[in-house]
């Protein structure tokens, strides 16, 4: 476990952030780093909080917001993201932006509030946003975005936050499967898992590293 220290650095074990750090890309993209995968991303795009760690009990200090946006730095680096924002700052940015173009997001924000605390709704679909609306009274633009922001903060979230408390899941992918033996997607209609499509966007540069049987479904 964590041991929280002054100035809020957490104090833990090379080990422990390597696995946290994996478990958590693999819960929000759906891929699988390895050490050596965390290690190769973090020395190609600075990720200074990762690129000197090794699978050992040696300790070290690390904020948790520096955690956090190095985790954002590595699913920006597999293109499971588009940058390594925080969650928090994606909302302010909206809200700043909203604000400027005559919304209230104060009403937004109290109607989102009503309305997932009245529990009727398991999910905020067309009949939560129009009910939101209504009680907000602002444009169903300005909601759409607002709520898109939400979105866009919630998924940035890191899940040892209380994101989920407990779910059996084995939909993750290898990203060394990409480059070690053949990939068949369960989706018939896919050549090449989405996921592994996004990663070599991202890192053109391993194109020629991937399995001849991947580089076939991908041309």
């Amino acid at each position: 476990m964590w041991s929280y220290m002054r100035m809020g650095r957490i104090l833990a074990s090379h080990r422990y952030f390597l696995d946290i750090a994996s478990e958590e890309v693999a819960c929000s993209s759906g891929v699988l780093l390895t050490d050596k995968n965390i290690k190769r991303l973090s020395t190609r795009y600075d990720i200074d909080e990762f690129r000197h760690l090794e699978r050992s009990d040696r300790e070290t200090t690390m904020r948790a917001e520096e955690f956090e946006q190095a985790v954002l730095g590595i699913r920006k680096a597999i293109g499971n993201l588009p940058n390594a924002k925080m969650g928090v700052f994606v909302l302010m940015d909206a809200v700043r932006a909203l604000d400027e173009n005559g919304a209230d997001t104060v009403k937004i924000a109290q109607a989102l509030l009503t309305v997932t605390r009245s529990g009727k709704y398991r999910r905020v679909g067309k009949e939560a946003i129009d009910e939101i609306i209504a009680i907000s009274e602002q444009k169903p633009l300005h909601v759409l975005k607002y709520l898109e922001a939400v979105g866009q903060m919630q998924q940035r979230k890191l899940f040892h936050y209380g994101r989920v408390s407990e779910k059996t899941w084995d939909g993750a992918v290898s990203l060394d499967r990409l480059f070690e033996g053949e990939h068949i997607p369960n989706d018939p209609t896919a050549y090449l898992d989405q996921r592994y499509i996004d990663y070599l966007a991202k890192n053109s540069e391993e194109l020629g590293r991937i399995h001849w049987r991947n580089f076939e479904r991908l041309t």
